[in-house]
């Protein structure tokens, strides 16, 4: 199925990253993604952009702040909060206090990644498959 729009994956793994994209690849969703490694990139695309974004997936462990800090810096602008991007995060480990702190900042999800690669693809699916179905303010 094609979807309209972009996933943009945060991960400040270049490896993690290649192998997101690989699982979103191996779904059954046929959508671009569009990768950073650095998060203040990754900002400025989503503050500059016009293309269309359908989810943000973020890890919570970034290079130069953690997740929920930059989800924060997403919630602070106006333009982002008013383009209603569902923001998720995938990450391969996380403690309750960030899942509990992350929550904090309007998040849409918090996943752990699974080891193995069918386990990643059906949950991809099953997260974009949500958000196909979910209503949105801008469709």
């Amino acid at each position: 199925m094609k979807i309209e729009g972009k996933i943009v994956l945060i991960n400040n793994s270049e490896d993690e990253g290649i192998l997101l994209n690989k699982v979103i690849l191996k779904s059954c969703y046929d959508i671009e993604v569009q990768f950073f490694q650095d998060e203040q990139q990754a900002l400025n695309y989503l503050i500059k952009t016009e293309d269309k974004i359908f989810l943000i997936l973020c890890s919570y462990q970034l290079a130069t702040c953690n997740g929920s800090e930059f989800k924060e810096k997403l919630e602070s602008h106006p333009g982002l909060r008013e383009k209603a991007i569902p923001f998720v995060f995938y990450s391969l480990s996380a403690g309750k206090n960030h899942v509990k702190e992350a929550y904090k900042y309007n998040l849409q999800g918090f996943f752990i990644q699974p080891i193995e690669t069918q386990a990643q693809v059906k949950l991809m699916e099953t997260i974009i498959g949500y958000w196909i179905l979910n209503l949105h303010p801008h469709a």
